[in-house]
C-alpha cells in the first residue's frame, strides 16, 4: 500500500483521491469523483503498481499541467531504465524477482525482467524521451 501511495503522490493525484485510496473507500462510480486527467493519472498509477512487462500509453500529457506531464515522462523513463517504478518500496520476498537484499542498486536492476513502454504523442520525443518539437 505504501508503494501505491508513493506512486500516486509522484503522479500528483489530488489529496481527495489519496484520502479515498488510504481509507480504502468503496465508490460505486469513480467517474463522479475523478476528472479526466485524474482518471488518467490513477489508471497510470495502477499500471505502474501492476508492473507489467509492456506498458502502452496513449497521449500521456495531453490534458495535464506541464509539470505533471514532465513527471509522467520521468516515471515512464524510470519504468524502462530501472525496470519498474519505486522498487525500494516493495516488501522483501515478493515473488516478482525484486531483490531488496542486494547492496548495489544497479545489480538489482540488471536482475529484473526488462520493461518496454510504447508511447503515442502529438509531438516528437527528444533523445531523453521527453516531448519536443512541433505538434504532428
Amino acid at each position: 500500500k505504501a508503494r501505491a501511495l508513493k506512486i500516486c503522490q509522484r503522479l500528483c493525484i489530488s489529496s481527495q483521491i489519496l484520502n479515498l485510496i488510504e481509507t480504502e473507500a468503496h465508490l460505486e462510480v469513480w467517474s463522479e469523483v475523478l476528472s479526466s486527467s485524474q482518471a488518467f493519472l490513477l489508471n497510470l498509477a495502477r499500471a505502474f503498481i501492476a508492473d507489467p512487462e509492456v506498458l502502452c500509453v496513449n497521449l500521456p500529457n495531453v490534458t495535464l499541467e506541464p509539470s505533471v506531464g514532465e513527471e509522467v515522462y520521468s516515471m515512464l523513463r524510470e519504468f524502462v531504465m530501472d525496470r519498474g517504478v519505486l522498487p525500494s518500496c516493495l516488501p522483501s520476498g515478493i515473488a516478482n524477482s525484486w531483490d531488496a537484499t542486494e547492496s548495489q542498486p544497479s545489480a538489482r536492476v540488471s536482475r529484473r525482467r526488462p520493461r518496454t513502454c510504447i508511447v503515442t504523442t502529438l509531438q516528437g520525443l527528444d533523445s531523453a524521451g521527453t516531448p519536443s518539437g512541433p505538434a504532428r
